[in-house]
């Protein structure tokens, strides 16, 4: 079924055969696998550096990137916000 030029939901479910309600992860048919970065040392610690070094410099403050997100899709639609240099007190 098409609805105003987008394909309704169920045409594109690759879970042929299940009512539409059981189309959700529901435990018994979710697909789970070990997160490779539990056992990657080299992971934590680039991530490590990067989180030291965001303490270190500064970052963008969620306040910013709530703003930025709010103004998605209007008319005054707001450029990216740019880091901002840490304030050591």
């Amino acid at each position: 079924m098409v609805m105003g030029g987008v394909i309704a939901p169920e045409r594109v479910d690759d879970k042929l055969g299940l009512e539409h309600s059981q189309n959700m992860a529901d435990g018994d048919r979710t697909l789970t696998s070990p997160d490779p970065r539990e056992e990657d040392d080299a992971y934590w610690a680039e991530l490590r550096r990067e989180a030291d070094k965001t303490l270190r410099g500064g970052g963008i403050p969620l306040e910013d990137i709530e703003r930025w997100m709010r103004s998605w899709g209007t008319d005054a639609e707001l450029p990216p916000p740019e880091p901002r240099p840490r304030i050591h007190k």
